[in-house]
């Protein structure tokens, strides 16, 4: 669910393996893991491309390959998360914006990219496109209830008539309610069992 410049992971990679991983090898092997539906890359919406090159969004198919490969394990559900510290909760959304990603991308007639931060307009975790409508998407999967702060990105992109946004969601941990006439808080485990 994190947006990373493949030089990025090309930096990070050569200082783990002290040899020189091309930018190309990198973008290959990216690409490897997305045929293999390991992960998705989520573009960044078409409308900043023409003006910025933004990376891709990464969402993984699976957190338990993340958990085995690292030996760390980060709950996912309500009960858990009231347990453990706020750092957990944090990394728990992290996880929780990678497994919507990945699900979004995989329900047929929906186009899904995200939007970056610009000037005067804030990030959008997801953008879902169908037709000519857009949705913004936004993260919030923490134990306290949405505010004011969190609304900013899908606030602003609905705001603007260019991106025909209808209505935007903010997933949350386990708040469901309706904010106002446009913007719908709903809870990750109700959006992940729509189809």
């Amino acid at each position: 669910g994190q947006s990373v410049q493949p030089a990025r992971i090309q930096q990070e990679l050569d200082a783990v393996l002290q040899s020189g991983v091309s930018l190309n090898a990198v973008v290959d092997a990216l690409q490897i893991l997305e045929d293999s539906m390991l992960v998705r890359q989520i573009p960044a919406l078409e409308a900043v491309l023409k003006k910025q090159a933004s990376p891709n969004k990464f969402c993984l198919c699976d957190n338990f390959l993340r958990e085995a490969w690292l030996q760390e394990r980060i709950p996912l559900d309500v009960e858990s998360l009231n347990n453990v510290p706020e750092a957990t909760v944090t990394l728990a959304g992290r996880l929780i914006e990678s497994v919507i990603g990945y699900y979004l991308t995989g329900i047929s007639g929906l186009d899904i990219s995200w939007f970056p931060e610009r000037t005067q307009e804030p990030e959008v975790d997801f953008v879902i496109t169908v037709g000519l409508s857009r949705i913004p998407l936004e993260v919030k999967y923490r134990r306290r209830p949405v505010n004011e702060q969190d609304l900013r990105g899908v606030r602003s992109f609905c705001a603007q008539t260019k991106y025909n946004a209808p209505l935007g969601l903010i997933v949350t941990l386990d708040e469901f309610r309706f904010i106002d006439d446009q913007i719908v808080a709903l809870p990750a485990y109700a959006l992940l069992a729509m189809r």
